[in-house]
């Protein structure tokens, strides 16, 4: 029950976090919540590749929601904006690097229900600018997760 709490990247009420940084960083911060204990959520059009600046209290972060020529004028790609049009792309590069991600989780952390699970295990000293944890249902199951931000 420690961990029964979503875990996220991106939501509503911010920026998106690859409008503000890179995709990289982006995808580096997928990794961490689907192997982290919890629930990873992804924000809708994160899968898509949306990178619309800004958030729903200032009217841009709800571009998935529905179709608008607004999207259309505000480009975010040299191509334009994904969000320009039927954006339920299961191709895209996003969608197919968070469904691998999910098949590694599943396969290592399919059996939510045991405590064993939800064990993190970090390096005794802390490595500077790097995000260092161990986590797996069993010795055989383990995954280490390393971020270097």
């Amino acid at each position: 029950q420690e961990y029964a709490m979503w875990n996220f990247c991106n939501n509503h009420d911010q920026w998106r976090m690859q409008a503000m940084t890179t995709r990289s960083h982006f995808r580096m911060c997928l990794a961490i919540i689907t192997f982290w204990p919890g629930v990873p959520l992804h924000y809708a059009g994160d899968e898509q590749d949306f990178l619309t600046p800004g958030m729903a209290l200032d009217g841009w972060g709800r571009e998935d929601m529905a179709v608008s020529l607004a999207w259309r004028a505000l480009r975010t790609t040299p191509e334009g904006n994904p969000a320009d049009g039927d954006s339920f792309d299961m191709t895209s590069p996003s969608y197919r690097y968070i469904r691998r991600l999910f098949l590694l989780r599943k396969a290592y952390f399919g059996d939510f229900g045991r405590d064993a699970c939800d064990i993190v295990e970090t390096p005794a000293a802390p490595v500077d600018e790097v995000l260092v944890f161990t986590r797996g249902c069993a010795v055989e199951e383990r995954v280490t997760v390393i971020a270097n931000f």
